[in-house]
């Protein structure tokens, strides 16, 4: 799973939706991939993994990005896969 939190008011996370998570290459590999979770850092769900992540510690900036994965064979599998 990509985790991204995000803030509503950080222009910086509004071109990463424009510019990054938009583009087709990326979109495409996101999806062939990975489960991607997107949250503002306002939401309930979001506050409870920053806890969890300690992503409100002062050193840790917005947007912020974890890739989760609590199957290890899952991401053997993945790193496996042939490189296109």
């Amino acid at each position: 799973m990509l985790v991204n939190i995000q803030s509503d008011s950080d222009f910086a996370c509004h071109a990463l939706n424009r510019d990054v998570w938009k583009d087709e290459m990326v979109e495409s590999l996101v999806q062939s991939g990975f489960i991607f979770w997107q949250q503002s850092e306002k939401s309930d769900e979001a506050k409870v993994r920053q806890r969890e992540e300690r992503l409100e510690r002062s050193d840790c900036s917005i947007p912020s990005f974890s890739l989760e994965a609590k199957n290890l064979y899952l991401v053997a599998s993945l790193l496996a896969r042939p490189h296109l």
